[in-house]
């Protein structure tokens, strides 16, 4: 039997993306694939299959119903799958009629696997037990469902050895073989950290592993899928939860591997000319709006429109919805090809969000871009726009990392100087995907349009601080000793939302913070808010105390007689001194509790009148 999709999609494929919490300064990459035609086509197999065992057709889809027993394979790609799916099926129609017929075939099926795989048959490979897996997954999956229909325990042993003897004996030789990538051959299943190879393939393994560590309650399967889980949801998922960036293979190609053109392409292939209506969504960012509704808005010109070509020639654009119509007779091999443009936009907010308030962001195509110090210069919120970007001439390059590489975007902007005086510089932007691959470092999203509320460095202390200069028995990378005296204070100890310190890093490791006063004053009292996270690494001290010092030399503060060294939750602390006390500056001495780091957000020194 021959089938033919009616339409096959090519390789190109779309993203799409959203800004997200502005008022945390956040976005979020939506990526939407286009489907493989190879994809399409084998679905449109096994419907056909569906709808002859109907004797029905959906629609007006060109295929006509024949009798099951007159279906021939010959296809050396199709034959094996479908093969395997047969054990699916019967399970299937057991399931539904409760009749035997086609179980018992399935059974003995999975029986004649068994002795050529594992045991060894006469007539195959001169009666030596093949020990090899399958490229294709789906034989695990029929296997565990086999077994819970039947309770026969030799088909869930035949899925657990098909799983454990993948990436052990498999040693690829000749011509046409594939990778041991490819089929997740390349390592013992249990060992395996990342997703590779075929996306369809590895899913359908995984599955199985879930199936066969639930059934025989090996753990190491759970542990193996927790590691795979994390990288493959991390790093190679699309968030409209799509699988497999490399087209050529339809598999998982680097971390953070997207595609960056806007080209989608389809070809019609009907058995007879056909008509029908062909409908292809335009999405909004490729319009007037990056998303649709009223949070966000384009402020700038796009003189790029979206293109569309039918058979090599331009058509008019025919909106309805946000979808594209083509109403037409369509013959084998016509071809569309929908273009949208990418270029670099401006946007605001709704004016609502006053995080947002005389800000704007940066975006190409679907892609929300960010600013990193990595590629900046330094802290990246000291650059401002004090007129909209010119992004028309907007340099695009691919940057590489270790573990991939990405689009980037550089447009001129202006940048606050140590001087405090603007000056012209070029602004690199990343997509907000792939930010934080590079180290840590600085990160913005909404960039002011006004120099005002730039900041050369935003970890600087202050000049209303009562400190002059704070220093600490060390600072964790991520954080800065400057966070507790710049004035700004979480609602919660957990210290998400605003800078902090902390000893991350040397946990257990007893710590200090000194913080020099502007001048010699006399204290009233010192608060302290304890930075403490529930189910992190940064606690509440195990006890603290305080040290002034005064003409160079430090000594105890005495407390007031009813204070003492608190670390209660999402307050300031107050200790008071016993007497008068004059001082150049404070030291916090701290004691961690064991196996954790301590941490500050704030330390407010009050002065006598």
């Amino acid at each position: 039997m021959s089938i033919r999709p009616a339409l096959k999609l090519s390789r190109g494929s779309l993203a799409a993306s959203r800004l997200n919490q502005p008022t945390n300064v956040q976005g979020q990459v939506v990526h939407m694939k286009t489907f493989d035609c190879q994809f399409v086509s084998r679905r449109l197999v096994f419907l056909a299959l569906l709808f002859t065992f109907r004797g029905e057709c959906l629609g007006e889809y060109p295929l006509k119903p024949v009798p099951f027993n007159e279906v021939e394979l010959t296809s050396d790609f199709w034959r094996p799958r479908l093969e395997t799916q047969l054990k699916t099926a019967a399970i299937a129609y057991y399931r539904a009629t409760g009749k035997k017929k086609l179980l018992d075939v399935a059974e003995k099926s999975a029986r004649h696997i068994n002795r050529v795989i594992f045991e060894g048959a006469p007539d195959y490979n001169e009666g030596r037990p093949i020990l090899q897996a399958p490229g294709h997954q789906e034989l695990e999956l029929a296997l565990v469902k086999l077994y819970r229909v039947t309770g026969n325990q030799l088909y869930l042993d035949m899925a657990r050895r098909f799983l454990e003897i993948r990436g052990v004996p498999y040693v690829p030789e000749g011509e046409g073989v594939m990778a041991p990538t490819y089929a997740q051959q390349h390592a013992p299943v249990t060992d395996q950290k990342a997703a590779v190879g075929h996306a369809v393939r590895a899913t359908y393994l995984y599955s199985a592993m879930a199936d066969v560590g639930t059934l025989t309650g090996q753990s190491a399967y759970g542990k193996a899928l927790d590691r795979i889980w994390e990288n493959i949801t991390n790093t190679r998922m699309h968030i409209t939860g799509g699988l497999g960036a490399v087209h050529g293979i339809v598999g998982f190609g680097a971390q953070y591997e997207l595609p960056n053109d806007g080209e989608i392409c389809v070809t019609v292939d009907p058995p007879t000319p056909t008509r029908f209506r062909l409908l292809l969504r335009i999405p909004t960012w490729a319009r007037q709006q990056f998303v649709p509704g009223a949070l966000y808005r384009f402020v700038d010109m796009n003189t790029e429109a979206v293109r569309l070509a039918i058979n090599g020639e331009d058509a008019s654009l025919k909106l309805d919805k946000g979808f594209v119509s083509i109403e037409r007779e369509w013959r084998s091999g016509d071809r569309v090809v929908l273009n949208l443009p990418m270029p670099v936009r401006v946007s605001e907010c709704h004016p609502a969000v006053k995080a947002n308030t005389n800000r704007v962001a940066l975006t190409r195509g679907p892609f929300v871009l960010c600013a990193e110090g990595v590629d900046n210069g330094g802290a990246t919120q000291r650059f401002f726009f004090d007129e909209l970007p010119e992004t028309s001439h907007a340099i695009i390059k691919t940057t590489a990392i270790e573990s991939g590489s990405f689009i980037q975007a550089e447009v001129p902007a202006q940048a606050v100087t140590e001087s405090g005086k603007p000056a012209d510089k070029r602004l690199i932007l990343t997509p907000y995907y792939a930010w934080n691959n590079r180290g840590i470092t600085s990160m913005t999203v909404w960039f002011p349009r006004d120099q005002s509320l730039a900041v050369f460095d935003p970890h600087a202390l202050p000049q209303e601080s009562v400190f002059k200069e704070i220093t600490a028995s060390h600072t964790a990378e991520e954080d800065t000793v400057n966070a507790i005296g710049d004035g700004h204070v979480d609602k919660w100890s957990s210290g998400k939302k605003v800078l902090r310190w902390t000893s991350r890093g040397q946990a257990g490791k007893s710590q200090w913070v000194i913080g020099r006063l502007h001048d010699t004053k006399s204290i009233r009292s010192v608060v302290v808010f304890w930075m403490n996270r529930s189910q992190g690494d940064v606690k509440f001290p195990q006890e603290w105390s305080l040290e002034v010092e005064q003409n160079g030399k430090w000594r105890p503060f005495e407390l007031y007689t009813t204070d003492k060294y608190d670390t209660r939750a999402n307050q300031f602390n107050v200790v008071h001194p016993a007497a008068p006390t004059e001082c150049d500056a404070i030291r916090i001495k701290m004691t961690p509790r064991n196996e954790t780091a301590v941490g500050i957000i704030e330390v407010q020194v009050v002065f006598e009148d």
